[in-house]
C-alpha cells in the first residue's frame, strides 16, 4: 500500500521503483514506448543502464540523493531505446521511508 500512496504524489508516464543498489524492483506504465522494454522485463535491470553512457554518472547521483531522503524534480536525462532514436525524459524521484528508501 505504501508504494501506491507514494506513487499518488507522482505525475508520470511510467512509475519505477529502485532498490538501494539502483536496480528496478517495480515498473508500470508506458515503459514499452519510453524504453522499448515491457514493464515486467525491466525488473532486475540497473536503472542507470537504460540511460546513455554519458548520462549514467548523473543517474547514479540522482538515485544516491533519493536514498538519502532528497527529492529531485524535472531533471532531463537521455535514454537509449533499442532500434529507435534516444529519448529525452524528465525524471522526478525521492526515497520512500516505508519502502526502505526505495
Amino acid at each position: 500500500m505504501a508504494r501506491y500512496l507514494a506513487f499518488a504524489f507522482c505525475t508520470a508516464d511510467a512509475l519505477l521503483e529502485m532498490d538501494l543498489a539502483g536496480n528496478i524492483v517495480f515498473a508500470n506504465g508506458a515503459t514499452q514506448h519510453l524504453f522499448g522494454i515491457p514493464s515486467h522485463s525491466l525488473v532486475g535491470t540497473p536503472f542507470k543502464s537504460l540511460s546513455e553512457p554519458g548520462e549514467q554518472p548523473l543517474v547514479k547521483a540522482l538515485l544516491f540523493r533519493a536514498t538519502k531522503g532528497e527529492r529531485f524534480n524535472d531533471v532531463r536525462v537521455s535514454f537509449c531505446r533499442a532500434g529507435k532514436p534516444n529519448i529525452l525524459l524528465s525524471l522526478n524521484g525521492y526515497g520512500v521511508p516505508d519502502l526502505q528508501n526505495h
